[in-house]
């Protein structure tokens, strides 16, 4: 480059340690004429310290469209530079930089730029809001924080600390910083969304919506504004609305990557995975650092079968902070290497449907590691135990070397079971053709077997109908028990609870509507114990469910499961089953809240499994 321009580069006397990379930056006034004269900001891209003195090669100005404006050239700074004025270079550096989305470069300018002028409450404010944009959260606070300290009534301050305060858990710092943006200015429309933010946090619905019509009485074309009524209009399972919602948010910002991102959860929600991968990788080439699009494009390739692509990002479950419990543990990782003559320690992620499903890599974990610990839930610990005599099962601790509260490290390498499975069922061929079910207490299941045979002949049915934490979306994937009363009145079966909840009100319900007693085993808590719920389900003849881990006990037991879940789910790996469990049936149902039709077919499909049993 130097030497089309006419620089000898091969001349023995050339210095090249005064050779610098610069960005050179300039603000083109308004309708200037060809021939304007301009003054441009030169600064050093590398270690240079002083640019003084050095003479700039023709360089052409683009802007954001890529078309040249400018051309500069010439000495630099003749002047001399001031820390201000070096300040603003990186300053100015950094926007364009963010323009050029190379934003690793950008966030290092404007922190340069603070760096030299610290007092500067703009450019502290400049700095918390690329830290921000970033998702660092914590760290955009401690700048907020500083600006404010400076100029305790800057809008702009109060309005943005307000996610980064609501990010990290802060909820009544960041109510009462908007309260004190609203003394400043009572018609900011940030200030009402970063409210409307909080309310839906609360899961005050009603209030988020007012507060985003008023938002939009103030600036109609908001995208932010959208963006809340799509999250509120999807926690009220209004999807096909909260779509639209999302649509219009990035169709006023084409560059917001959150809005993608939302859009993309509620096509998959509604069961169309291939339209959410497109929007994701949108969100993606827009903002190339997002842990939550990397996270729900993982579970969109899951649920279109792309399982070596959907796998290798599972991970971002727990960087987007989606997966839980988190337990950071640098260096010990394991990354599905060679397990001969390890330790390899396995835990809990997530709750006990994920916690049954991801257990069945156990086994082989069993067979390739030298010795094998799992941490679970306490409620789990005998039945795993039992299930894996070779292994140390424990009551999980939520310690990890990376938070420094774990004192006694007793194991190689680790992994969540969730990441554990990403690696051993990298594809369908993975799965193990004869798998191995869960053991039960054997004496336990034996009185189960006696207490069903007391209750009469005919087969035995447990049954289980919603989740025990119930949401408007929720309640789209689950029914009541008296949708169920076709399947109720089968002559000849005998029904048995299996809802792990305070459920004996719709018992007697049904009992009274139907004339149907469904059975509940005598001292049995279905959710604290979960031994004995084991022990009962191994012992019943058939299982029907809606999704739950009642599902996901009685797939992991081997027994014969109806269950039905979002259209594509991404544990279905792509299919029309649950590769995980093998005696599991699985119908898919349309996000809309009428089960009739789904209710209806998997009765028909039951009766005719239940007929066989009684031949």
């Amino acid at each position: 480059m130097l030497e089309r321009l006419g620089v000898n580069t091969r001349d023995a006397n050339l210095k090249t340690e005064n050779v610098a990379a610069v960005m050179v930056t300039a603000n083109l006034p308004p309708f200037s004429p060809q021939g304007t004269r301009i003054d441009v900001t030169v600064s050093a891209m590398g270690d240079s310290e002083s640019l003084q003195g050095g003479t700039l090669l023709v360089t052409p100005l683009m802007g954001a469209d890529g078309e040249v404006y400018a051309v500069s050239q010439g000495s630099v700074s003749v002047g001399g530079f001031s820390a201000g004025a070096h300040a603003m270079a990186h300053k100015n550096r950094s926007r364009t930089l963010r323009e050029l989305r190379r934003f690793d470069e950008a966030l290092e300018a404007v922190s340069r730029a603070v760096e030299l002028r610290p007092d500067d409450s703009l450019l502290q404010l400049e700095l918390a809001n690329a830290l921000r944009d970033e998702d660092r959260f914590a760290e955009a606070v401690v700048h907020y924080e500083e600006a404010l300290r400076q100029e305790p009534n800057m809008l702009a301050a109060l309005c943005n600390i307000s996610r980064p305060l609501r990010e990290i858990g802060r909820l009544e710092e960041s109510q009462t910083m908007l309260e004190r943006a609203l003394e400043v200015d009572p018609d900011c429309p940030e200030t009402y969304i970063n409210l409307a933010n909080l309310a839906f946090e609360r899961e005050d619905h009603q209030e988020a919506v007012d507060l985003v019509e008023k938002t939009l009485t103030l600036r109609p074309d908001y995208a932010e504004a959208y963006n809340v009524l799509g999250r509120v209009l999807g926690a009220e399972a209004m999807n096909e609305d909260a779509i639209a919602a999302f649509q219009k948010a990035v169709e006023i910002s084409p560059d917001f990557a959150e809005g993608y991102v939302n859009l993309g959860s509620i096509l998959q929600t509604i069961g169309q995975p291939e339209r959410a991968l497109q929007v994701y990788e949108i969100a993606l080439s827009l903002k190339p650092k997002m842990d939550m699009a990397y996270w729900n494009l993982a579970l969109a390739l899951l649920s279109c079968g792309r399982l070596e692509e959907g796998w290798s990002l599972f991970g971002y479950g727990f960087t987007s902070k989606q997966r839980q419990p988190y337990r950071p543990f640098p260096g010990l990782l394991w990354e599905g290497g060679d397990l001969t003559n390890k330790t390899i320690l396995a835990w809990r992620e997530q709750g006990l449907g994920d916690d049954l499903r991801f257990s069945t890599v156990y086994h082989d974990l069993v067979e390739k590691a030298g010795h094998l610990i799992i941490e679970t839930d306490p409620r789990l610990v005998p039945l795993y135990q039992r299930t894996w005599p070779e292994a140390t099962v424990r009551a999980e601790t939520n310690t990890s070397t990376g938070l420094g509260n774990m004192p006694n490290v007793d194991f190689d390498v680790t992994a969540p079971a969730g990441m554990a499975a990403s690696y051993l069922r990298r594809s369908l061929d993975a799965f193990p053709k004869a798998p191995k079910p869960l053991t039960p207490d054997p004496e336990r299941k034996q009185a189960c077997l006696d207490w069903l045979a007391s209750l009469g002949p005919g087969p035995k049915v447990g049954i289980a109908w919603r989740s025990r934490l119930m949401t408007k979306t929720r309640a789209l994937y689950h029914t009541d028990l008296m949708d169920w009363a076709e399947l109720l009145n089968t002559p000849g079966v005998v029904f048995v609870n299996l809802q792990y909840d305070k459920a004996e009100a719709e018992i007697i319900d049904a009992k009274r509507k139907l004339g149907v007693t469904v059975h509940q085993m005598p001292d049995l808590d279905l959710f604290n114990d979960l031994d004995g719920a084991a022990a009962l389900t191994a012992a019943l003849d058939l299982v029907v469910t809606s999704p739950t881990s009642v599902a996901d006990m009685a797939g992991a037991l081997h027994r014969p499961t109806y269950t039905y879940a979002m259209s594509q789910h991404p544990m279905a790996l792509g299919t029309d089953t649950m590769p995980w469990f093998p005696d599991m049936k699985l119908y898919t149902t349309i996000s809309k809240g009428d089960h009739s039709d789904l209710v209806a077919q998997m009765t028909r499909d039951v009766q005719i499994h239940l007929s066989s049993l009684k031949d």
